[in-house]
């Protein structure tokens, strides 16, 4: 059986405390908040880069990407077809850090972000 475990719970400065702690108990995959160590508004692979050496030189993967919402604004699948062409916009930016991260999952939670409003279900499920 393979583990994993999310960065959510703890703070980028406590990274190398928490990666020990990973391997020590056989854990050696991670599920990170990529707004944790780059701009999920803007393609910092050289960032993402230097995170995906320093984790893989411990032996540790990143297994998926999730928050990928996190700090956005007016990112709504349902809302208009702007806030939707925004949304897809940042979501090919993700696309691109999960394959630079070598993540290959991505968790679109983001429940505020699906919301259908006023909207019949019908119409959402054509969109």
């Amino acid at each position: 059986m393979r583990y994993c475990i999310s960065n959510i719970a703890w703070h980028p400065h406590e990274d190398h405390k928490i990666f020990e702690l990973m391997l020590t108990n056989n854990v050696n995959e991670l599920e990170i908040a990529p707004g944790k160590y780059v701009n999920l508004l803007e393609l910092e692979s050289d960032k993402a880069v230097a995170f995906k050496r320093q984790v893989n030189a411990l032996g540790i993967n990143i297994a998926s990407l999730q928050s990928i919402l996190f700090n956005t604004k007016n990112l709504f699948l349902f809302q208009s077809n702007e806030s939707r062409s925004q949304l897809f916009d940042h979501m090919r930016r993700i696309i691109d850090y999960a394959n630079i991260f070598g993540a290959h999952n991505i968790v679109f939670g983001s429940p505020t972000n699906r919301l259908i409003g006023n909207q019949d279900y019908q119409s959402c499920e054509s969109i």
